[in-house]
């Protein structure tokens, strides 16, 4: 063979090899969707990549690398893509990024040349404003000011935006894209500068109105034959405005709903009544409570809900369940020697009988008497003392007594001891100034010896009965 043949064959193979070798490398990157040569996401290669594996490295640099700002004014802040209100589309990024890289061509010329996809960002805007007010220091006066919808007096109303010192929202936008194309913690030079609001005051006019529209829904929750419906102050904090989009906050009617239907439900009281021996009440000394639940709570939370978000308005029915009333008996006591009391106690039930035709006061336990008869001062006609059957309802040990007269004439007694009001301003008190007993004189309370007044107050606990008759 002669050595021109030789070089032709050699040259025909070496085409052959690289043929091969090129249908190899194509058919590799096609079978199996890999990412060619020369393919970058920001600055980063991904050749060879999956869009599994693609998606999993921008998520993953996503929630981990983080970009510091900092500046003149500016709080030094390190912050994920999340924190500034951003989120990386990684299935999107990736998808671009095959889309861009599929053509014939691009098999050939991604072995010498990159082809760059930037990464898909989302923007929230209002998590981008609140994260750029949130970096500045306090020392900076003047701040921008954006227009808000705001609750004033019952009423949504528009608040207009001022310029002022501030952050551009849009110097965040570049160092959330610079992270994004990195892919690796970086620095980023941020500065406080003269900036406008970046909305109009008449954007969010819809919003507010929209707001007050829900605000004057009317709520309805029926409770048998009562119904319940919150103020325009205690349904605001229902109306969530979220840029200029209005809703309900579901969790805040939910905690209404819920504060009101705990109101209704309460535990049971178990009652006392005092019987005779052959268990026929005599009369109610604690009076029973029902236990009353709420059986659909959660329905009707459903139903206010539904219903606001469909109407302008909501009516639900609260639906309980009443338990049955608990009674501890006690069985009355009867005099030891037969004789009829003013009142008809329990057994070892501490009770005051004050008999105003014989100024005489005694304490029992049952029927049996514990102190006295005491010989007491009581009221005059004219400041008669209260008759009938009351609880003592307050104790103080040392308090000035004052009030006015028959005859119009204010009155003033200090430190008056053992004091037990049993109806209003009437009591069982200590009167020191008092040297004889068993008349009219009072203004109406029970005049008593200091000593028995001592004793009565250590001996009888508020709630004690007190019966005052003739």
């Amino acid at each position: 063979m002669t050595k021109r043949k030789k070089t032709v064959v050699c040259l025909c193979a070496a085409l052959g090899i690289l043929a091969a070798a090129f249908v190899a490398y194509v058919l590799f990157f096609a079978l199996s969707a890999r990412a060619l040569p020369g393919t970058k996401i920001g600055n980063v290669s991904v050749t060879g990549m999956t869009r599994a594996q693609i998606c999993a490295e921008l998520e993953k640099s996503a929630q981990t690398e983080k970009v510091t700002f900092s500046g003149e004014g500016i709080r030094q802040t390190q912050a994920t893509l999340a924190d500034m209100g951003y989120t990386l589309d990684a299935r999107k990024t990736a998808d671009l990024a095959f889309a861009s890289g599929r053509s014939p061509i691009r098999y050939l010329t991604g072995l010498f040349t990159s082809d760059t996809t930037a990464p898909l960002l989302v923007a929230d805007a209002e998590k981008t404003q609140r994260f750029a007010d949130k970096i500045i220091v306090s020392t900076v006066k003047d701040r921008v000011r954006e227009p808000a919808v705001s609750a004033v007096n019952g009423k949504f109303t528009v608040t207009e935006g001022k310029p002022g010192r501030g952050v551009d929202p849009q110097d965040i936008e570049a160092g959330a894209r610079k992270l994004a194309a990195a892919q690796k913690s970086l620095s980023f030079p941020l500065q406080v500068k003269e900036i406008n609001p970046q909305r109009q005051a008449q954007e969010f006019s819809r919003a507010a109105n929209e707001a007050n529209r829900l605000l004057s829904a009317e709520v309805r929750l029926r409770v048998g034959e009562d119904t319940i419906s919150p103020t325009k102050e205690e349904k605001i904090p229902w109306v969530s405005i979220n840029q200029k989009d209005v809703s309900f906050n579901r969790d805040k009617v939910k905690e209404w709903i819920s504060a009101k239907t705990s109101e209704i439900s309460h535990g049971s009281t178990k009652g006392v009544r005092a019987v005779d021996k052959d268990g026929v009440v005599i009369r109610i000394i604690k009076k029973a409570v029902p236990e009353v639940h709420v059986t659909n709570s959660d329905e009707v939370v459903k139903i206010i809900i539904e219903q606001l978000e469909k109407n302008n308005g909501a009516t639900a029915e609260v639906k309980t369940k009443t338990g049955e009333l608990q009674w501890e008996d006690r069985i009355i006591e009867t005099s030891p020697d037969g004789k009829q009391l003013a009142y008809q106690p329990t057994a070892g039930e501490k009770w005051i009988d004050v008999n105003l035709s014989t100024f005489k006061m005694t304490a029992y336990e049952g029927t049996t008497v514990v102190r006295g008869p005491i010989t007491v001062v009581t009221g005059t006609n004219r400041t008669p003392t209260a008759e009938g059957t009351f609880k003592i309802w307050h104790k103080t040990a040392k308090q000035d007594m004052r009030g006015t007269g028959p005859d119009g004439t204010p009155y003033l007694t200090k430190d008056v001891p053992w004091n037990m009001f049993f109806k209003g301003s009437y009591a069982i008190h200590g009167a020191p100034w008092w040297h004889s007993w068993g008349f009219q004189a009072s203004h109406g309370c029970v005049n008593t010896p200091v000593p028995h007044a001592k004793w009565l107050y250590d001996w009888a606990p508020q709630g004690t009965t007190v019966v005052v008759h003739h």
